[in-house]
């Protein structure tokens, strides 16, 4: 689920002038440009607050490898996030990542360290329990996929509700 509303998160081909459309014999005398394929510039910030259980961990680590692996977003931005965001870690496989915190939680701070990278990122995917305030928006021209990890035993926590987020839900 998380892959295919990535995919509609993020155009996966751009135009590009320096080669030629390949239907460009179908309309003669009208320049159009070829398309290349483009790797989406993914953050994700990962909710480690003392909430986040180890089995919840868990899942959020098996998504960034979905991410990574099937997504074709390699390699991504992650920021830790508890009630801090940590310096962004850039991760091509799951041995480039360290998960800290254990303090409180704070999802705004690490979804508005991630849409403040340079070059900003096209979509930003955050893993959390949902035991979070969320911003009233997407930060301006970048969605968020928020993924609910639901634990067993635990009531569902409410996903955000601003413009801008998609929630999907998965169950740890």
């Amino acid at each position: 689920a998380l892959r295919k509303d990535l995919r509609a998160a993020v155009r996966n081909t751009t135009p590009d002038w320096s080669r030629p459309d390949r239907r460009a014999d179908s309309s003669p005398g009208v320049l159009r440009p070829g398309h290349r394929h483009v790797r989406p510039r993914v953050a994700v910030v990962v909710d480690t607050s003392a909430s986040m259980e180890p089995t919840l961990l868990d899942v959020a680590v098996t998504e960034i490898d979905a991410l990574l692996h099937r997504g074709g977003a390699s390699p991504i931005d992650v920021l830790v996030c508890d009630q801090e965001a940590a310096h962004p870690q850039r991760v091509r496989r799951l041995g480039d990542l360290s998960l800290s915190g254990g303090r409180g939680t704070d999802m705004r701070i690490g979804i508005a360290a991630a849409a403040a990278l340079r070059p900003p990122p096209r979509v930003i995917v955050v893993l959390t329990d949902g035991e979070t305030p969320w911003p009233t928006c997407s930060p301006a021209g970048i969605p968020v996929v928020v993924v609910m990890i639901d634990a067993s035993g635990r009531d569902p926590q409410p996903a955000p509700t601003g413009a801008g987020f998609r929630t999907v839900r998965v169950a740890s």
